[in-house]
């Protein structure tokens, strides 16, 4: 409810921004379905249930950001994943401690979620390899296979 709040504010504000739920609970492949909450001012956010691994990298790549308000877990290959594509996060910040030092923080509420999410669209990511956009894409692709062969 909090993140379907803060998207809701950020698009009240005039930000063109999108927002996809990636992900099943069973990590079975599934059809691609719509939740809808309530007061959603006619806006819909898209449920894509399983995305296939070789997917991601793309997803992550389009995507503004990722958010990822995990406030049980320490850790989170999402996070990774996103970052190795150049995705900047937006996570709690027991989360950003462990895996994602540069993330953008947030708390568990609307308002905290909206102005991380807002600053993390805002704010252009860039990996830490001089090689250039070729470079960036390369490292991406490698961080990416080799979380995703050792998991």
């Amino acid at each position: 409810p909090a993140a379907f709040e803060a998207w809701r504010a950020l698009r009240a504000d005039g930000e063109d921004i999108g927002f996809v739920i990636a992900g099943s609970q069973d990590g079975q492949p599934s059809n691609r379905q719509t939740v809808k909450p309530s007061n959603r001012q006619g806006l819909t956010p898209v449920a894509l249930g399983y995305v296939p691994d070789e997917e991601m990298p793309a997803l992550y790549a389009g995507a503004a950001a990722l958010l990822y308000p995990s406030f049980d877990e320490g850790y989170g290959l999402p996070i990774a994943e996103a970052r190795a594509c150049g995705c900047p996060v937006v996570t709690s910040a027991s989360t950003a401690r462990e895996i994602a030092p540069d993330a953008f923080v947030c708390g568990p509420d609307a308002n905290s979620i909206t102005a991380a999410l807002r600053a993390a669209t805002k704010t252009s990511f860039v990996l830490p390899e001089k090689e250039g956009t070729a470079g960036q894409n390369r490292q991406a692709k490698r961080a990416y296979s080799g979380m995703r062969s050792s998991v």
